[in-house]
């Protein structure tokens, strides 16, 4: 029947789209193969039996047009699929790059998507490669941190980062995400003690804001790296609009709660911290955090909850 026809297109179509878009595997892309060729069966069944009959060769001058024709046809489908092949290729080694199970095999496998196919997403995890292989050079001593690690940290993975991330915002400039992983990556080299990169990180997170202004998640970015770089004023604002836009949202009051405690403030930090720990009263970490503060101990900050900011244009009350 028609609806049946219908189905299997409408079948087929999702999972070519799905296949195009996204990393759905081999198995996804034959599974649409064989709706494509079920609804092509199932049309066909359907129409009358009808023969068609093309002559080109009879007239000259029909067969040269036609023969052009055929031939400018035959070489615009080459170069589309040839690109579409690219592009579906280049899913394949960004889903290798996010399953890599060293650093080098995710270099790698993301430089090949990107030369296949760019887009913000892939430039972004291209930055997010880089910023985990300069975490990793970090996170060696001192002692034990070469002269070519330390070249390989200042220029190369350093550059690929903040290169990747500013090549998102260039190809998109639409999307909030690509302005906060620039955001992210300035942040990071914030605590690497780099100059002025405080302020392109803020001015990174305050473009992504213009596009997405009702994210608190993105104020508590700002807030992060204010308090990173004991700009505690700026800290206390970014982290109280953030509490505007998510009344619930409990790493804003934890930055808080550190500010009043940089700035000899317990009481206050305390009752930030209480506020926290009353919309997750089973938070083991805060829970130590909260008494840390009441008995003057010192306990580190219980790290960003997962559960946080929404990514879309949503406001909580």
């Amino acid at each position: 029947s028609n609806w049946e026809t219908m189905a299997f297109f409408v079948l087929s179509f999702y999972l070519f789209v799905s296949c195009f878009f996204y990393s759905g595997g081999a198995v996804l892309f034959l599974l649409a193969l064989a709706f494509a060729g079920i609804f092509i069966g199932l049309s066909a069944a359907h129409q009358e039996r009808k023969e068609v009959t093309i002559s080109y060769l009879t007239d000259h001058r029909k067969s040269f047009f036609s023969i052009l024709l055929i031939v400018l046809v035959v070489i615009v489908s080459a170069g589309l699929s040839f690109k579409y092949t690219e592009r579906l290729v280049s899913v394949s080694y960004f889903s290798k790059t996010l399953n890599a199970p060293t650093l080098p095999a995710a270099e790698a496998s993301i430089g090949n998507a990107l030369r296949l196919y760019e887009n913000d997403l892939y430039l972004r995890t291209y930055a997010d490669v880089y910023l985990l292989k300069l975490n990793s050079l970090v996170s060696k001593e001192e002692s034990k941190m070469t002269d070519e690690d330390k070249t390989l940290l200042q220029q190369s993975s350093l550059d690929q980062a903040v290169s990747g991330a500013r090549l998102a915002t260039n190809f998109n400039s639409k999307n909030y995400l690509n302005f906060q992983a620039l955001g992210g990556v300035y942040q990071r080299l914030v605590s690497f003690g780099i100059k002025d990169t405080y302020e392109k990180s803020i001015e990174a997170y305050k473009m992504a804001v213009a596009l997405n202004p009702l994210n608190p998640g993105l104020h508590l970015d700002m807030a992060s790296v204010s308090l990173a770089n004991k700009k505690n004023t700026e800290a206390k604002d970014y982290a109280n609009a953030a509490i505007s836009l998510k009344s619930d949202y409990i790493d804003p009051y934890i930055i808080l709660s550190q500010v009043a405690k940089a700035e000899g403030q317990n009481t206050l930090a305390v009752q930030h911290a209480e506020k926290a720990l009353s919309f997750a009263p089973g938070n083991a970490d805060l829970i130590k955090y909260v008494d840390s503060l009441k008995n003057g101990t010192s306990a580190p900050a219980p790290a960003p909850t997962t559960s946080g900011a929404p990514t879309t244009n949503t406001k909580k009350p």
